[in-house]
């Protein structure tokens, strides 16, 4: 899925609502929950550890995070001190869990694309029903500096591209043709189903393409240290001297 700049932040000029502070400002120590243009943008704050589903429920979407309190910027209203709802349509979701350890959930009867960054900390993220992009941590091209975290991440029956970046992670692809990055760190990364992409990266990796006709990397220049096993499909299987390879060709 292609993503354009991103900016979880809230925006300038947004009009204020339950939960804001004159002049557009939002309270601090909260989740902020807004609509920018058409995407709906879900920024935690800093030191908690969220919890936090997005879901669709009739007309609305509906964002609960039961690890803080939420605010509302119009169009988005509070219906409860964790839940708010944002009036459809939308194309996509932005969630920036930022720091501590966090779970992010977007439902899967939620049909747009999601980006969500568990930012640093032990992060479980499941992406929806869409081509998502899930990042483990606080990457570079965000304007935030990469840091170690044990992530769990879940992509949806999408086509989706996942990082792990820093720490010792496991990747689950789940449905479609996933792109899997585990980064630094020794990962697991689990393809699933689909026609995957599986890089390990740096790190004692392993790398299981289960269905599809999958392609493995673990060539990271050092020896017999990775795991490959290609699975059900014609796999390709790109490794180092030493690395275990089964069902690679």
């Amino acid at each position: 899925m292609a993503i354009g700049a991103l900016a979880f932040a809230p925006q300038a000029g947004a009009s204020a609502a339950a939960g804001a502070v004159p002049g557009g400002g939002v309270l601090a120590g909260t989740t902020v929950v807004e609509e920018v243009g058409d995407s709906l943008v879900v920024t935690a704050d800093e030191g908690v550890s969220n919890d936090i589903t997005v879901r669709r429920r009739g007309n609305v979407v509906v964002v609960t995070d039961t690890g803080d309190t939420v605010a509302a910027v119009a169009p988005c209203q509070l219906t409860s001190a964790h839940t708010a709802e944002c009036p459809l349509p939308i194309t996509a979701v932005r969630v920036n869990a930022k720091d501590a350890d966090d779970d992010v959930t977007i439902s899967p009867n939620l049909d747009v694309t999601g980006t969500v960054v568990g930012g640093d900390g032990d992060d479980r993220l499941n992406g929806g029903p869409r081509a998502d992009r899930l990042v483990g941590d606080d990457p570079a091209a965000f304007g935030l500096q990469a840091t170690p975290g044990n992530d769990t991440i879940n992509g949806g029956p999408g086509n989706d591209t996942i990082s792990g970046l820093a720490g010792n992670d496991t990747i689950n692809g789940n449905a479609g043709n996933d792109t899997l990055n585990g980064d630094d760190g020794n990962d697991t990364l689990n393809g699933d189903q689909g026609n995957d992409t599986v890089t390990g990266g740096r790190g004692n990796d392993t790398h299981n393409g289960n269905e599809g006709n999958d392609t493995l990397n673990a060539v990271d220049n050092l020896i017999a240290n990775d795991s490959l096993d290609g699975g059900l499909g014609f796999d390709t299987c790109n490794r180092d001297t030493g690395d275990t390879a089964i069902n690679c060709p």
